[in-house]
């Protein structure tokens, strides 16, 4: 739980508010997180975004003089430090993102605190819980289902905007651009690159694997959660429309989810622009 990384969190936003780099804070006055009203804070956070984007702006024109230049040897490592700045500054926290991710976290506190208080202890012995799932009544776990649900949708809000687009799109190029240059330039790498590429593609590889197998998973486990609540004994009438209107807790990218098969269409989009790369002269 949350809870039990608080003092670590606690530690790493004052360590940041000092430093003055992050525009949210914990308050321990109401024990949550909250954004900095101080406007030197706020101007420092928008500075860092700011020179990103300059700094983004310096690596492609590099890029474009290196490749008028024909410079290969210099032109791969810049692309490589323009994919890892991109996705470095998708993933960084500006005053918005922050501000999601303050209202996130708060959420998060606020669930496993009512948590602790609505539910008593499951004892577990060595072979797991026995039907823990008996002891708890149904409407009261289809409301815990709905408190879920709600941190659910204010993920999604949070990690939308920047992080999942970050993950989706920038990550596979990274990885098909890696492969590209072992596979077909590694005669021409020096010996940092023979070490640096495969890291590269290692990290990218289990970064898409886990991200999205992890969120296909949420999905799974909601609806099998509620196919086997369906199946449970003396459902009423109110169950019933319950179940009709709860729908599966899903990481959404625009408009579509992140299901079993996103993590294989994934790298089979990746191998087969890699192989297209590949054949082209």
């Amino acid at each position: 739980m949350l809870t039990d990384h608080l003092g670590f969190i606690k530690w790493s936003l004052r360590c940041m508010q000092i430093l003055g780099c992050f525009p949210i804070y914990w308050d321990p006055g109401s024990s949550r997180t909250r954004i900095t009203a101080n406007p030197h804070r706020l101007f420092a956070a928008k500075l860092i975004e700011v020179l990103q984007i300059f700094y983004l702006l310096v690596i492609a024109l590099v890029i474009f003089e290196q490749a008028e230049q024909e410079c290969t040897l210099a032109l791969l490592p810049s692309v490589r430090m323009l994919i890892a700045t991109t996705i470095l500054y998708l993933w960084g926290m500006g005053v918005d993102l922050a501000s999601n991710a303050a209202g996130l976290l708060n959420s998060i506190l606020s669930f496993e605190k009512w948590l602790q208080n609505a539910f008593k202890s499951v004892p577990i012995s060595v072979t797991g819980m026995s039907h823990p799932s008996k002891n708890i009544g149904l409407t009261t776990r289809i409301r815990l289902y709905r408190k879920v649900r709600c941190l659910g949708k204010q993920l999604n809000a949070f990690s939308s905007g920047r992080i999942v687009p970050a993950t989706m799109t920038v990550a596979p190029w990274a990885q098909i651009f890696c492969s590209f240059v072992i596979i077909k330039l590694s005669s021409t790498l020096p010996s940092e690159g023979l070490i640096t590429y495969p890291i590269v593609i290692a990290m990218a590889f289990m970064d898409l694997m886990l991200f999205e197998t992890f969120a296909a998973q949420l999905g799974i486990k909601s609806n099998q959660v509620m196919e086997m609540w369906k199946r449970e004994g003396r459902i009423t009438r109110f169950h019933r429309r319950e179940f009709w209107a709860m729908q599966a807790i899903t990481i959404k990218i625009e408009g579509n989810f992140i299901d079993r098969g996103t993590a294989l269409v994934t790298q089979n989009f990746c191998v087969t622009t890699t192989a297209s790369l590949l054949l082209m002269k």
